[in-house]
């Protein structure tokens, strides 16, 4: 059975044809953009201020590449006292996720999930709701769940130094109760991107505005090929 990721989970609530291409035909992804590039690297670097706030804390995605180590880690770093994780790694009905940062307070657990944009998405609530359901499946007792969006615009915070970060660097959003009542319908949305995977051949979803929105799909170009290319092409 496929393993569901946060990435591959939300290309998927953005169109089954995307997570089904990015499974099985990742050859076919568009080249990155230099935009694009430095989006990801200003969200590393925004992720970086965020542990310097929350200072103490272990990096897990620093001990091993193999998500299995990762998952046992994370246990055994709470089950030690350990109270604030980086990329704390859990998987829960065949879903990996990857919490950015998780603070311990009493017996429970303060999730912070950490975004580089100024404002909160819907598609942010439902990566959060995702891994809710992932973290309280595998068993950890969660307090609180909060999304972060920058309160400075973005440019000037990537030119930020990294001993510079202000103490209000960002805003927080409690989306635990939204997370709470999502669990019902992640669990379907998870059951209803595993029997996409499950299929023989591409799904037939033709391109539209989807392909753009919340984000520009990797594989646009792909699509937007010609039936006929493709067949001549890919399926020759």
């Amino acid at each position: 059975m496929a393993l569901l990721t946060k990435s591959t989970f939300l290309k998927g609530h953005q169109c089954h044809k995307y997570i089904y291409l990015d499974k099985y035909y990742k050859k076919e992804k568009d080249p990155l953009s230099d935009e694009q590039r430095k989006k990801y690297e200003g969200g590393h670097l925004v992720g970086a201020m965020a542990q310097k706030l929350f200072a103490g804390g272990i990096d897990v995605s620093n001990i091993s590449r193999s998500r299995d180590v990762l998952v046992q880690e994370t246990q055994k770093l709470i089950e030690q006292g350990n109270i604030i994780l980086y990329e704390a790694t859990f998987e829960y009905n065949n879903v990996l996720v990857m919490a950015d940062i998780i603070l311990k307070e009493g017996d429970e657990w303060k999730i912070f999930e950490i975004k580089s944009s100024q404002k909160i998405s819907d598609t942010n609530r439902i990566d959060a709701a995702l891994q809710y359901y992932v973290m309280k499946g595998s068993g950890l007792p969660i307090k609180e769940f909060h999304l972060s969006c920058l309160n400075y615009p973005r440019v000037g915070v990537i030119e930020m130094k990294m001993e510079e970060v202000p103490t209000d660097l960002f805003q927080f959003e409690n989306v635990t109760l939204f997370c709470e009542e999502q669990l019902d319908i992640t669990e379907d949305k998870i059951k209803s991107l595993k029997t996409t995977l499950a299929l023989p051949s591409i799904p037939n979803i033709a391109t539209g505005e989807h392909c753009d929105y919340p984000y520009t799909c990797e594989f646009k170009g792909f699509c937007n090929k010609s039936q006929e290319e493709i067949n001549e092409g890919l399926f020759s």
